[in-house]
């Protein structure tokens, strides 16, 4: 217990007055006459002077009983009812901050959009210990679309995906209220965090809480909620680097890399396969007669095909390859430290496979389309990337001149022999 400042100014200053006293004693002590008893008793007063000062110091900063249960704070959940000192953070703040460093390092250090996303979404569902967790981004006027969702510790990444129509309006109204919304059913928890910058909704954030992790008596799942509340805005400064990344890089149709981004890494590229002789193919594929199934089916159906098509390349190309828009109705596959017959083969598989997708029209009926392509390697002694496009794109004219639905690969031409030869 602490002693009162009162008593503690009333000790101080009998000590000082013994301190004084004292040494005036041995001041007058030090004669020839004096004798060491002389000296003693007011050498013992000082000394006990400075004791009782140096105690009354030590006692001055003792704290008070209720100072040190305001300092003292319980934290039931994360450690069982143990106090925690100001000063050290409590486990649930601890992993706060922690996911805060690590989006924003994600934030800083991103290669690409997909790394960006995938990392910052993996942060919050390991966070909130959700079995569960899936991103729909928006803007204004638009519907949502999935970019990313996370189950069983894997990160799937999305261009598109509507969502169903109760989940639609769970989105929409976590997006007007503009605050997290949650839900407690048998199997566990539901909070749906809004991504709210200055200008309004980015998009939301769905979790799927374990009931093991969502508890009982609503501590735990109000603990959890603040906590991604907090997150938020991390988050959102990370999509809003990504965001701004796609709109400068990625073609609004069909989710893949522009055209404009396609010439940026072509060139990078070249220079590449240049300096270290490594082989670097291109391969182009359109979509065989897409203005008649753009005025078929409509432009929303057509902007589905695009969409479909790009994912599909995606998932059926190396990580070292990149898919770009190219054109109104097809896409350019960049594939670096590849040769022709390699990028010949890649070409037919991608040819088969959109063959053998479906696209649904707005009526539901299925869109079948086929796909023609043209291959074309580049050749260090080419000058810029325009003679690789050239024949790659006069490989895929040929392809469709040909018949559709098959891939042709550049080759030289045959000059014609002059007349009458």
């Amino acid at each position: 217990m602490k002693p009162h400042p009162i008593l503690i100014g009333v000790a101080a200053l009998i000590a000082a007055a013994s301190l004084a006293l004292g040494g005036w004693q041995l001041a007058k002590s030090f004669s020839v006459a004096a004798t060491p008893l002389d000296l003693a008793a007011p050498a013992v007063a000082v000394a006990t002077a400075l004791i009782c000062i140096t105690v009354l110091d030590w006692a001055r900063n003792l704290p008070r009983r209720g100072d040190r249960a305001d300092r003292m704070e319980y934290d039931e959940g994360a450690t069982g009812g143990v106090p925690q000192a100001e000063g050290r953070p409590s486990a649930a703040e601890q992993e706060l901050i922690e996911a805060i460093h690590a989006l924003e390092e994600i934030a800083n250090g991103a290669k690409s959009p997909d790394a960006a996303v995938e990392g910052a979404t993996r942060v919050m569902a390991g966070f909130a210990k959700a079995s569960e967790v899936s991103l729909w981004l928006t803007g204004e006027g638009e519907a949502f679309r999935l970019r990313a969702d996370f189950a069983g510790d894997a990160v799937s990444l999305h261009g598109h995906g509507e969502p169903e129509p109760a989940i639609a309006e769970e989105l929409q109204e976590a997006a007007e209220c503009r605050t997290p919304l949650e839900a407690t059913g048998e199997d566990g928890g539901r909070i749906l965090l809004p991504l709210v910058d200055g200008e309004g909704c980015l998009g939301v954030l769905r979790f799927a809480i374990p009931a093991s992790q969502w508890g009982e008596g609503g501590d735990a799942s109000r603990r959890i909620g603040a906590g991604l509340a907090q997150l938020a805005a991390h988050f959102v400064r990370t999509i809003g680097a990504v965001s701004e990344y796609e709109q400068a890089v990625l073609d609004p149709v069909s989710g893949a890399y522009s055209e404009r981004h396609l010439r940026n890494r072509l060139a990078e590229a070249a220079s590449i396969s240049r300096r270290y002789g490594e082989p670097l193919s291109l391969v182009l594929l359109g979509v065989d007669q897409f203005g008649m199934l753009n005025n078929t089916f409509g432009a929303a159906a057509a902007g589905r095909i695009l969409r479909a098509l790009a994912s599909l390349i995606r998932l059926n190309v190396r990580d070292a390859d990149s898919v770009y828009r190219r054109g109104s109705d097809g896409f350019a596959i960049l594939l670096p430290n590849t040769e022709m017959d390699r990028a010949r083969s890649a070409a037919e598989r991608l040819r088969r496979i959109a063959r053998e997708s479906r696209t649904p029209a707005d009526d539901g009926q299925a869109i079948l389309i086929t796909v023609s392509g043209g291959v074309a390697e580049f050749d260090e002694d080419m000058r810029g990337i325009e003679p690789l496009l050239e024949r790659a794109g006069q490989a895929l004219q040929a392809a469709r001149e040909g018949g559709r639905d098959r891939i042709q690969v550049w080759a030289e031409p045959v000059a014609e022999p002059p007349p009458g030869v």
